[in-house]
């Protein structure tokens, strides 16, 4: 029960105790029609509770996962080392994109790695980057050289653009479902819990 929500384990709890007393209703003789409808009803939402409890799961725990591939590499601005840095916290900046803080123990310096720490960040820093590297090749007082290399660029961001960015609208999507479903159960589960309380009273 450790991927139910609060409200999901106190209907689960709800459900078992009218499946123990239809059980002893069986063992006395005394289970009733409306009575087995009740216990029928509850163990089918109990099952759409745990399914989609499993779902949940298994999309947050993909998403934890995707939070960890982009790997910021970084590397102290004073030393070029990456050997003795130490992470620090988490630093938000202007465009609320998420950044790693270190410090570098053998210069004795903080400082804030220039790549978002996220693949969904990473998206709208690509395509930041992207949109400077084009203003380059547009600009007539740029050498040959650089808008050669800010071509380069651009085909390499693209390159990542193309593996990340499917990817990342996939894991939006399952959660944009996951979180629909969450609200169709949450309103299952708040209308069956008054309607089993209402129950409990009148059976016991």
């Amino acid at each position: 029960m450790n991927q139910l929500n609060d409200k999901e384990r106190e209907l689960i709890k709800l459900t078992n105790h009218f499946r123990k007393k239809a059980e002893l209703m069986i063992e006395e003789g005394t289970l009733s029609d409306e009575f087995k409808s009740v216990v029928e009803a509850c163990e089918r939402l109990s099952g759409i509770i745990y399914e989609h409890a499993e779902t949940r799961k298994s999309i947050l725990n993909k998403r934890e996962i995707l939070k960890n591939i982009v790997k910021d590499n970084a590397s102290c601005p004073h030393c070029s080392s990456n050997e003795h840095l130490k992470y620090m916290a988490l630093d938000v900046n202007e465009k609320g994109w998420k950044f790693n803080k270190y410090k570098c123990r053998r210069c004795n310096i903080s400082f804030v790695w220039n790549r978002p720490n996220n693949p969904w960040d990473m998206l709208a820093f690509i395509d930041h980057l992207k949109a400077d590297f084009m203003l380059k090749i547009m600009n007539n007082e740029v050498e040959e050289d650089e808008k050669m290399h800010s071509l380069e660029m651009i085909k390499q961001l693209d390159e990542s653009l193309y593996t990340l960015k499917p990817v990342i609208e996939q894991s939006d999507l399952e959660a944009m479902e996951m979180d629909r479903k969450d609200q169709q159960v949450s309103t299952m589960i708040a209308e069956f819990t008054k309607y089993l309380q209402i129950q409990k009273i009148l059976i016991s």
